[in-house]
Parts: C-alpha cells; structure tokens; sequence
C-alpha cells in the first residue's frame, strides 16, 4: 500500500495493481477482497473508468507493518484482552 500512497496519485484499480506489481490479477482480487474485508483500504467507484479503484483506508503515517499484521490476523477487528487476577 505504501507504494501506491507515496506516488500521491490517484487510486488504482486492480488490473493497475496487477500491471504495476507483475501479480497475476486473481490473486490481486483475493488480496483486494481481504484487505477491503479488514478495512485497510477503501473501494472508489469511478463512473467515468467504469470500474472500481482502491485507496488506503487509514493514514498511512499511522499503520505500521505491527498494525496491519495484527488487523490482517483479527480480520479488521480490534481486541483487547485484559487479564483479571482475582480467581476466585
């Protein structure tokens, strides 16, 4: 995502990932389809391309490798454990 964001351009839409990143485009969908599903990017529909283009959801200054690792794991969600010490 990084990648996209720092050329400061328009969102790509999938065959441009495909094309951009020499990855075949069904897997550029599967991929696509998980990161939409966690909420790391959003889905742009351009009327005029007729087809759907993809952005970073979140500031990307802000989401570390740590947090979309941990998001890709909890499939968007967000978990805090906490530990109660009295067993009893």
């Amino acid at each position: 995502m990084e990648k996209f964001a720092q050329e400061n351009s328009a969102p790509y839409s999938a065959e441009e990932i495909s094309l951009k990143l020499h990855i075949p485009i069904a897997i550029i969908q599967t991929i696509i389809n998980e990161l939409l599903e966690c909420q790391l990017i959003s889905k742009i529909n351009d009327e005029e391309q007729q087809e759907s283009a993809y952005q970073p959801a979140r500031d990307l200054r802000l989401l570390t490798d740590d947090i979309m690792i941990d998001t890709l794991k909890n499939n968007g969600e967000s978990y805090t454990i906490t530990l109660d010490n009295e067993a009893g």
